[in-house]
């Protein structure tokens, strides 16, 4: 038997560098995960969609709904500052022309 090439052996070595092995996932967590994997952006490549899976659960890749993020905080604020007005104190003008707080 013939002894392997050294590039051979150079991206077997890398290749183990780089794997992933997992246990104990949930079984429908697993198929679910596999059917992603082979659908056509990632054509069974389970790399690429574990990279997917965190860029997006990092934030890198956007989940389409900033605009509704953006309303919120914007809806917050608004709430906030009806919240934190100050009371307006109560006056009445007198026939004089005068105002007096009222109490």
């Amino acid at each position: 038997m013939e002894e392997e090439p050294e590039f051979v052996k150079d991206i077997k070595e890398k290749m183990n560098q780089t794997s992933l092995f997992i246990k104990q996932v949930p079984k429908n967590t697993k198929t679910r995960f596999m059917e992603l994997a082979n659908e056509e952006d990632f054509m069974g490549h389970y790399g690429f969609l574990l990279k997917y899976l965190i860029d997006f659960h990092d934030g890198i890749i956007s989940s389409g709904i900033e605009h509704l993020e953006f309303e919120i905080i914007q809806l917050r604020d608004r709430i906030s500052a009806l919240e934190t007005k100050p009371e307006e104190k109560k006056t009445r003008t007198m026939l004089s022309g005068e105002k007096r707080e009222v109490k």
